[in-house]
């Protein structure tokens, strides 16, 4: 893990000059701000494969019981490239049969994102694993998806199938990069982002909506992020709160830089293989699809 010094407390989330230069001093964070470019220079901080992490004596991935494949060494990796420098990382090699029924796959992925940290409930049915398919979907399913945060302090993604025809590519970026390319467009008030914003529950118990800011200051890791671009435009409408031309605008701007070229890591993920990221460092989207075989369980994930 990266051995940088904690970031001081005493900074407060209004955006003051200190502030501002203390979320970009790298001296003080665990993560650091990274581009595309980074991440294919340090493929091997990155990438994992189960037979490189204490298997390397054992059988191969590709004939042996999945199940046994559940090791605290492997999920401790995965933890630990999350908590510094990208804020991701990703394991390769843990294949099922392809007879092997759905069910048994998704009890696997539970017990080791158990392995990682405590999972949490994703929806008002308290499921604690998603199925993410095109299966039974309607066609704004398959659109290009545009970049968010999600819940937990880690998402878990495991690829059972990728999509037969192409696209449903991931694509991350960094929080930090965005919040340090955004200070520098003089027409951008980055401090409206540390303000509170409204987000719209949904179906989940409880008032209509909440508010918490885009960017907030943790002590100790930095900048954080929390991003649903689609609950707050849709937010108004559904609670008749007030969302300004400012904000709108704001957003789209956010939109703009996180999408910009060469800012976004892409990567096509494929069968066997798990991702997981911070979910306050790293945003995430994804590629438009047409087929519906494509498949991803997921996991929000607690540390």
């Amino acid at each position: 893990m990266w051995g940088g010094r904690a970031m001081s407390a005493e900074f407060s989330l209004h955006l003051d000059q200190k502030t501002s230069e203390a979320i970009l001093d790298h001296g003080k964070l665990v993560y650091l701000p990274w581009c595309a470019a980074d991440v294919e220079a340090a493929h091997d901080f990155v990438f994992l494969d189960v037979g490189s992490v204490g298997l390397a004596a054992g059988p191969s991935p590709a004939t042996a019981d999945p199940f046994a494949l559940i090791t605290a060494e492997i999920a401790g990796c995965l933890r630990e490239r999350c908590l510094s420098r990208f804020g991701f990382g990703l394991l390769s090699g843990v294949r099922f049969p392809e007879s092997s029924p759905l069910a048994e796959i998704r009890s696997w992925f539970l017990s080791f994102c158990g392995q990682i940290g405590s999972t949490v409930p994703q929806d008002a049915a308290g499921r604690h694993v998603g199925e993410l398919t095109g299966i039974g979907r309607g066609a704004d399913w398959f659109d290009d998806q545009p970049f968010h945060t999600d819940g937990g302090d880690l998402l878990v993604l495991y690829c059972v199938r990728p999509a037969s025809c192409g696209g449903g590519v991931t694509r991350l970026v960094s929080a930090l990069t965005i919040y340090s390319e955004l200070r520098k467009d003089p027409a951008v008030d980055v401090h409206e982002f540390f303000k509170p914003w409204a987000f719209h529950r949904g179906s989940r118990p409880g008032p209509p909506y909440y508010e918490r800011p885009i960017f907030s200051v943790d002590p100790n890791t930095g900048l954080d992020c929390y991003f649903l671009p689609g609950t707050i435009r849709d937010t108004p409408r559904l609670t008749g709160t007030v969302l300004s031309k400012k904000r709108l605008d704001l957003l789209s701007r956010f939109e703009c830089v996180a999408s910009r070229s060469g800012l976004a890591w892409h990567y096509a993920l494929k069968d066997g293989e798990l991702l997981v990221l911070a979910n306050k460092k790293v945003l995430h989207s994804r590629t438009r699809y047409s087929d519906g075989s494509r498949c991803l369980l997921r996991s929000w994930v607690n540390l």
